[in-house]
């Protein structure tokens, strides 16, 4: 099954993610620009990172095993004001919870990359990210998969512009757990800003061919 350009469902948001350990942003904004979308997160209403977190739910493709999440990202000259850029997709089964989460952790140079663990916290997978040049547009592409006999998932790979980040056999087959979330695929698009360094500071992201693909 595939799920088309998805990005255009992302009109709900959570602004300041309860467990994320940030606070709500001054605005946040999904908007429809041509072919695709432009997501703006702007000012921190305290003096740490703020968040802001756009979702969709789509139907279960029961019979699925293995998934794809592919889009063009397009981002401007603020990097320096990007906390992380947070990409996921939760897949729900019975209950099971299987957590596709990714995030380009900012650094002084490039990203760490880094994906979420069965317990919903972050892990470095050892990958750098380099910078994203502003005026151009970088594809990325997620794969994971399930294996819903022994209750465990996988990240597995990560392509960003032509490189592939191969996800660590250590940090793959991790335990579902039961959250008893309705069964379907709910794909996640999350903005994090520095708002330590100052709390008026901003950026956006123009995404499109946003795809999910289960089979």
């Amino acid at each position: 099954m595939i799920y088309q350009n998805i990005e255009n469902g992302f009109t709900q948001c959570h602004n300041g993610v309860q467990g994320a350990g940030g606070c709500p942003a001054k605005t946040a904004l999904s908007l429809p620009i041509g072919n695709g979308r432009l997501f703006t997160i702007q000012g921190a209403t305290q003096p740490t990172n703020a968040n802001v977190l756009w979702y969709q739910k789509l139907p279960p493709s029961v019979s699925a095993t293995h998934f794809m999440l592919e889009y063009d990202l397009g981002v401007d000259s603020n990097a320096s004001s990007v906390w992380a850029r947070e990409r996921d997709w939760w897949r729900f089964l019975k209950g099971m919870a299987a957590n596709f989460a990714c995030q380009l952790l900012k650094k002084a140079v490039g990203y760490e990359l880094d994906i979420s663990n069965q317990n919903n916290g972050w892990v470095n997978t050892g990958w750098t990210v380099p910078e994203l040049a502003s005026g151009a547009m970088h594809h990325f592409t997620h794969i994971g998969s399930v294996d819903d006999i022994n209750e465990t998932y996988s990240y597995e790979l990560i392509v960003i512009d032509g490189i592939g980040y191969p996800i660590p056999v250590a940090l793959q087959n991790l335990k579902m757990t039961n959250m008893g979330w309705p069964d379907g695929l709910y794909p996640q698009f999350q903005q994090d800003l520095d708002g330590a360094q100052n709390q008026n500071l901003g950026f956006s992201e123009f995404v499109t061919g946003m795809n999910l693909i289960a089979w």
